[in-house]
């Protein structure tokens, strides 16, 4: 998963990833909503080099943290106000503010005094509060401006993937549909279960379906009714796919249904053991961003999956020659302009 949306070549003791998809389109698409993007996944956070729980990855190849809390994620992106006015606001926003002109002022006095080693480190530290610093400036340029209403009837925000994972599971697709509806966000990435033998969605196959297994168990293994147990998984994983999609065609705004607006990519990061070729996608909606719908396509393996990142980026106005080691644009599933 480090790689899956970056295009990068972690093999080597030197974690030297690239930027990720969402965080490209997210630069651009930022300045016309309140949040540049959603990075979200099961487990939250970001796990560790091989073992990522996210698939957002910053300038620098570093991973973001992922957040998996379905109340929290919405009280933080939908209801950001808590119930308090817009001069409380204001006040808790220019608060912010001082607390973190004070820690980056701290900071670059501590750089002065630091080595190498400790300098990169607090470089790390450096640009986090700068996003941080960036998004508190954003808050205050929004808050006099209501946001587009919206209901919530029917999702279930205390849902816990440890216990019912398919209710987990469409009430994040649900959080990520309101968030395409009310254009808080243009850009939203979301890990559906990791795929090491970590973290809850080891256990989705036992709990939504009763296999005794888990999800990385049963890629493994080689026993009578393997590929059945497979094929159950497969096709439960398939369905929570379809009800987000449903939920995107049927949901309108002043443009139309979300799904035609919307480029959704599907996928797993690997297709057999441990490859990182042949990777099994879905490129699904965008049917008003030029994508040719209705076909297979069974690629070459020299075509790198980053082609599919350059024509996705210039579909959405953001043009786009080069992204990590692409070799050109994947026009095979985009309409001829």
């Amino acid at each position: 998963a480090d790689t899956w949306l970056t295009g990068g070549d972690l093999r080597g003791s030197a974690y030297k990833n690239n930027i990720s998809l969402d965080q490209v389109a997210a630069k651009t698409l930022k300045q016309h909503t309140r949040y540049p993007y959603l990075s979200l996944s099961c487990d939250g956070g970001t796990g560790f080099k091989s073992r990522v729980s996210t698939i957002s990855f910053n300038d620098a190849g570093k991973p973001i943290p992922s957040e998996n809390r379905l109340r929290q994620v919405f009280e933080r992106y939908f209801s950001p106000s808590g119930g308090s006015t817009s001069g409380e606001r204001r006040k808790s926003l220019q608060q912010k503010q001082k607390l973190v002109d004070l820690i980056l002022a701290d900071s670059k006095q501590l750089q002065k005094r630091l080595g190498a080693q400790d300098k990169h480190k607090i470089d790390e530290y450096l640009s986090s509060l700068n996003s941080m610093e960036e998004q508190i400036q954003r808050n205050e340029q929004w808050l006099d401006i209501p946001m587009k209403e919206f209901s919530i009837a029917g999702i279930q925000l205390d849902a816990d993937a440890g216990i019912d994972p398919q209710a987990y599971i469409r009430s994040m697709y649900d959080l990520i549909v309101l968030g395409f509806q009310t254009d808080m966000t243009r850009v939203i990435s979301y890990m559906v279960s990791r795929e090491d033998g970590m973290g809850f969605g080891d256990n989705f196959p036992q709990l939504a379906l009763g296999i005794k297994k888990g999800h990385h168990q049963i890629t493994h293994d080689k026993t009578t009714g393997h590929w059945e147990d497979w094929g159950r998984y497969d096709q439960w994983l398939a369905q929570q796919f379809s009800y987000f999609v449903k939920r995107m065609d049927e949901t309108q705004d002043e443009h139309g249904s979300l799904l035609d607006n919307t480029l959704i990519l599907y996928g797993s990061g690997t297709s057999n053991t441990h490859n990182a070729r042949n990777y099994p996608l879905i490129l699904a909606g965008g049917n008003n961003l030029g994508v040719e719908h209705g076909s297979y396509h069974r690629f070459d393996e020299k075509e790198p999956m980053s082609n599919l990142f350059v024509s996705m980026l210039n579909a959405i106005d953001i043009p786009t020659n080069k992204f990590a080691d692409s070799t050109g644009a994947l026009s095979a599933i985009f309409k001829p302009t």
